[in-house]
């Protein structure tokens, strides 16, 4: 019954790619849905955005290792929301008829260097992300039996299918309907677990959870800072809530949906933590990382667990889908139409963006299979994204004074030094919070470089 589910829940999502379908006739349709979706289906694909494997099955494994604490990824995913809504989206939306963040960055900088080099980092950066999906993907359907490369191979061809079949309007349809079935799918299995080990007296008894699972920070403040601020600061540079808000129809939805987003992230934070908890309540010598799949496997019946697997891979699928759009964007707009061939035409541009979401999905298949570990990914693709590009983006929309030069040397400066001093890549030596203090060399050159040279012609746009 478990499999039989599992497998209609996939061929629906497939079902939706070829109805949107009819709704794909240029490139715009493809990568902004033509700019026609309303407040219920953008709140539903921002929360999509976060709410996947680092948010479900992740946050279960926080609260098994951390307890109440482990909140704090989820927390950070709705203060990205919060920022975003509050700074950014109503000046991105006023930014008129673009695609992506390097067209803002094109324009207010004047620079196809600067274009380049975002859209390659971030392209970088979203298929990591994309391929932690996948690994999650695969280890839900490994409780099925599945092999997990086979998991991983069956999860990419499904993703990869309805979103080269109808582009961002799949994606957003899908993720709202996705969202509803992961929240009701997450709640049955805390619900569950928490009746399970008595209730929240039950949990407070437990002897596995000792004081520190019942503390707002259970973990070093460097460790808290790491957690909280790369998610955090990541909206700021997220092609996907960029590529959403061109999306929306209005700028009422474009600034509502983020804020709305993060109000229904908050509650949701807690609900696969307290999942964790009542695993590590019911089995003290748990693996952390195990803590969702062994509630599935023990503490449910099979329809509750045949719900919650369901739940688990649409909550995954619909974070992977929107990273791959947010791909297949950069290489459409900004390396194929805007450098490459801008002279290409509609059918053109539509040929690529099938071909390259194909691509793309096949690209993150091979690294989703090469490395560790979900978290350590989405880490390090959040890091990368905010050392090189935070500071251009940002100073460009709120410094008048930024220069190409400033902006593209500050790139350079913080990416390279990212790479150089985190663990992740060469980590020659060591700096404290290095997700975060890769940004200083960055806004120290974008600023030094800005005010040794000549103004760009461009002013700050869509404020």
């Amino acid at each position: 019954m478990i499999v039989g589910l599992v497998a209609v829940y996939m061929l629906f999502m497939f079902a939706i790619g070829v109805y949107c379908r009819r709704f794909i006739k240029d490139s715009e349709d493809f990568l902004v849905a033509g700019r026609k979706m309303g407040l219920f289906f953008i709140t539903g694909s921002y929360i999509a955005s976060h709410f996947g494997g680092g948010f479900a099955i992740g946050g279960a494994e926080y609260g098994a290792l951390y307890g109440i604490g482990g909140v704090w990824y989820g927390l950070a995913c709705a203060i990205s929301y919060f920022l975003f809504g509050a700074f950014l989206a109503r000046r991105a939306y006023n930014l008129g008829n673009i695609y992506t963040i390097p067209d803002f960055l094109d324009l207010r900088y004047g620079s196809k260097r600067v274009r380049a080099a975002f859209a390659l980092v971030s392209a970088l950066g979203n298929i990591g992300i994309f391929a932690a999906q996948i690994m999650a993907a695969a280890s839900i359907l490994e409780m099925l039996g599945i092999p997990s490369q086979w998991g991983a191979i069956i999860g990419t061809v499904i993703l990869v299918g309805y979103a080269t079949l109808s582009g961002l309007w799949a994606v957003i349809i899908t993720d709202a309907i996705q969202v509803i079935i992961a929240g009701i799918g997450v709640i049955i299995a805390s619900v569950i677990a928490l009746a399970t080990v008595g209730g929240f007296d039950g949990l407070a008894a437990a002897p596995a959870l000792t004081p520190s699972y019942f503390q707002a920070i259970p973990f070093s403040f460097e460790d808290w800072i790491m957690i909280l601020a790369p998610t955090a600061l990541y909206g700021f540079v997220s092609q996907a809530s960029f590529q959403r808000t061109f999306a929306s129809k209005d700028l009422k939805t474009a600034v509502g949906a983020p804020w709305l987003s993060g109000v229904i992230l908050v509650p949701l934070s807690f609900i696969p933590v307290i999942t964790g908890m009542a695993a590590k309540a019911m089995w003290p010598d748990l693996d952390p990382a195990l803590a969702m799949p062994e509630i599935i496997q023990h503490a449910l019946s099979p329809f509750a667990a045949a719900i919650v697997l369901a739940a688990l891979l649409a909550a995954i699928m619909s974070t992977a889908d929107s990273m791959l759009l947010a791909v297949t964007a950069h290489i459409n707009r900004d390396f194929y139409q805007k450098i490459i061939n801008p002279s290409a035409t509609e059918k053109q541009l539509l040929k690529v963006s099938y071909i390259a979401t194909a691509v793309v999905g096949i690209f993150g298949l091979v690294m989703a299979l090469s490395m560790p570990t979900i978290f350590s990914m989405l880490v390090t693709a959040y890091s990368i994204l905010l050392a090189g590009c935070f500071v251009p983006v940002v100073g460009g929309f709120f410094w008048s004074r930024a220069t190409e030069q400033g902006a593209f040397w500050s790139f350079i400066a913080g990416t390279v030094f990212f790479i150089i001093t985190s663990p992740s890549f060469l980590g020659l030596f060591t700096v404290p919070y290095p997700n975060i203090f890769s940004m200083i060399p960055s806004l120290i050159v974008y600023v030094a470089v800005s005010l040794a040279t000549k103004p760009s012609v461009q002013s700050p746009v869509g404020a």
